[in-house]
């Protein structure tokens, strides 16, 4: 998950004032992978301090590759990017694909097209195939994240209108599946629960 930057920041400072280092370094991979030692790590901190630590950090993920990402804050900073990148990307094929549905082409049909198109060679092909397989209204975009990822952004000077734009059309709706232990809304149940809005 990510960490919420300016208390992490907090937390560095207070024990940096009492002779204590600090490094934020959030993981990023599946719980199998980090089972398996082979999780990426995103650490934030003094690079000395890092440098001293790194054995540590490899104890945690032997396989996996462990990147100093400048000052604390970085590491969560670039699991947000992370964050953002991924779930941004599967709100925005939710959202496709049930434009897809909603003028009566189906998952396996829309797949089946798009199979050899460009666009469908990363994250797509991972979202349609849940969407098959499982259903698909348990596909996570993130929305435990969006708040302070949006604070971090606006303290900053940072807009971020995509990100705001799906914060807000979730924020009201109901709670329908788990996402980082929290119930949270469902992308896919909105888009098929809300009537159009006008252009």
């Amino acid at each position: 998950g990510v960490t919420e930057l300016a208390q992490t920041r907090r937390l560095a400072q207070w024990l940096e004032q009492r002779g204590v280092s600090f490094l934020d370094a959030p993981f990023s991979a599946s719980e199998r992978w980090i089972r398996e030692g082979r999780a990426s790590v995103f650490v934030g901190g003094n690079k000395d301090v890092f440098n001293k630590y790194l054995q540590v950090l490899k104890l945690l993920s032997p396989l996996g590759k462990i990147s100093h990402c400048g000052p604390v804050g970085a590491g969560q900073i670039v699991k947000g990017v992370e964050q953002l990148a991924l779930n941004l990307g599967n709100a925005a094929f939710l959202e496709a694909i049930a434009f897809g549905a909603s003028f009566g082409i189906e998952r396996t049909q829309l797949w089946e097209m798009l199979e050899h198109s460009y666009v469908t060679r990363a994250s797509f092909e991972n979202v349609i195939k849940r969407l098959m397989n499982e259903g698909g209204d348990g596909i996570s975009v993130g929305y435990t994240h969006l708040p302070q990822l949006l604070t971090a952004a606006q303290e900053n000077g940072q807009d971020m209108p995509i990100t705001r734009a799906l914060f807000e059309y979730l924020k009201a709706a109901p709670p329908s599946v788990i996402e980082q232990g929290k119930s949270v809304p469902s992308m896919l149940s909105e888009l098929k629960r809300r009537p159009p809005t006008g252009t």
